[in-house]
């Protein structure tokens, strides 16, 4: 992989007073082949003297004028759609490629003797007019140019910058850190002062109602890096209709987690050329008598392909969620299950993804035919902590579970296994599960800080890996400790 081969630059640039160098309305009705919109405005009087300075104005009368504007600006519906217009238009005009999978991302690459073909050359994501950049020196210096003779003079930070509210930080080893740390720096605890603690369950006041759903929408705002805290984050969420005092108390604790346990996000370099895209998943079920609750949870990580899990797995986290389940599950092997199908599915979106950026010009239906004939650049490996559902998917025949339902998941699963759209399943010891963190409360965090930080996964007891293609059941036994505690002392060092 490209990424791997070359220490690449990372910057972002902002583009100033960009919906004003959106297409003109005349534009938007070409490209779309809509009706052309006319929208006139009124302004204060007292400008009416400097429209009438204007060249071929000077008979300017506001009582019988109209004033027409030519492209959509600041305010209107129209702003926002001629302005990525816009910018589509020009990055496509400088040889860039836009991903179907994430059309916010452009690719450009070049042609080498060394690869016999095409290799990646620089790439950008789009957020309104703040753009991220990375690539080679070259590259860089190029996209800049060419930005700056489209759209004029650009802010540009490079290394250590702010980009949609992520602290982006790159190091001399080639590794990037993102985090939040500034913002929940800035979190304050709800003030309970005169709050009678010992009612947890008492209802809310409309004025501490507002103040809960003010601190949830705050922390919910770092859901974007603080995997450690997304289970929270989703439960107080459920409550911002009718919260408690019991609810303000746990919002407090987990704002003060977060002051007190900053946390980041590293991408390494990965050294194997050959790499998976791991789907790490956990559930969680509580039986009750009249109500139930089943969470899933997973983490989506590019790693280094291993013919066993054991000892330190490297990776890269690209995605991860805290979710409810989506289907009514009365067990936790149904939750385990549903978990697993869901982050196959979300998985399958990331691969899909790497497969556009490594292979050029690779169409959709391409994708499509390279994951039915098991081709995929970077395949999927599925992991789970629930062994009854690994036994159930290393069958030779899917038997249906004493819950019937589940048997169409689990035929799907297994699809998945035969075609080769999924290459493995892996089962894992509970004490080595770092996802578990992202649907229990009440559980250490160690290990999930640890794959966030470190971008390592330490796994210290047996694990079992199972591949249709070859039919191959593989036991992964644990490293001896003496290599045990060497890997646990770089991992310390490390963080």
């Amino acid at each position: 992989m490209i990424a791997v081969q070359q220490q690449w630059q990372l910057l972002t640039a902002d583009i100033g007073a960009a919906f004003l160098r959106g297409l003109t309305f005349q534009e938007l009705s070409s490209i779309t082949n809509q009706p052309l919109r006319q929208c006139s405005f009124e302004f204060p009087r007292r400008y009416v003297e400097f429209i009438r300075e204007l060249p071929g104005h000077s008979d300017f009368n506001p009582d019988c004028d109209e004033l027409y504007m030519l492209k959509p600006i600041y305010g209107l519906q129209d702003a926002p759609r001629a302005w990525r217009m816009r910018l589509h238009i020009s990055l496509i005009a400088s040889k860039a490629q836009q991903l179907t999978t994430d059309t916010c991302l452009y690719v450009w690459y070049v042609t080498t003797v060394e690869c016999s073909g095409k290799k990646m050359w620089g790439a950008l994501s789009t957020h309104v007019d703040d753009l991220k950049i990375t690539g080679t020196v070259d590259f860089t210096q190029f996209i800049l140019s060419f930005l700056e003779k489209e759209f004029g003079a650009l802010k540009v930070q490079k290394d250590k910058f702010e980009h949609c509210g992520l602290i982006h930080e790159a190091n001399p080893d080639g590794s990037i850190i993102v985090h939040q740390n500034h913002y929940g720096e800035r979190l304050k605890p709800i003030d309970l002062t005169g709050v009678t603690l010992d009612q947890p369950t008492a209802a809310c006041s409309p004025m501490q109602c507002e103040a809960y759903s003010s601190g949830v929408g705050a922390i919910a705002w770092m859901a974007q890096t603080r995997i450690d805290v997304l289970v929270h984050i989703q439960s107080l969420q459920r409550a911002t209709k009718s919260p408690t005092i019991g609810h303000l108390i746990r919002l407090n604790i987990v704002i003060k987690w977060i002051k007190r346990k900053p946390l980041h996000i590293k991408y390494h370099r990965l050294q194997t050329p050959n790499l998976i895209t791991l789907v790490i998943n956990d559930a969680a079920f509580r039986r009750e008598d009249s109500t139930g609750l089943a969470m899933r949870g997973s983490l989506i990580a590019l790693a280094e392909d291993r013919p066993q899990l054991r000892g330190t797995i490297r990776l890269m986290l690209v995605d991860y969620y805290s979710k409810r389940q989506r289907k009514v599950v009365r067990s936790t092997f149904g939750a385990e299950t549903h978990a697993a199908a869901d982050g196959a599915e979300v998985g399958k979106l990331v691969a899909y993804t790497f497969a556009e950026l490594l292979t050029p010009g690779v169409s959709a239906a391409q994708i499509l035919r390279m994951e039915a004939e098991g081709r995929l650049p970077t395949p999927l490996h599925i992991i789970t902590d629930c062994k009854s559902l690994y036994d159930s998917l290393r069958m030779d025949e899917v038997q249906v579970p004493s819950e019937s339902s589940l048997i169409m998941v689990l035929l799907q699963l297994k699809e998945g296994l035969r075609t080769g759209s999924i290459r493995a399943i892996s089962w894992v010891d509970t004490r080595d599960m770092c996802a578990d963190g992202l649907n229990k409360g009440i559980i250490a965090r160690r290990a999930l800080r640890a794959v966030a930080t470190t971008g390592e996964w330490e796994l210290q007891h047996d694990s079992q890996t199972f591949t249709e293609a070859t039919r191959n059941d593989v036991t992964a036994e644990v490293v001896d400790s003496e290599a045990l505690s060497q890997a646990r002392q770089q991992a310390s060092l490390k963080s």
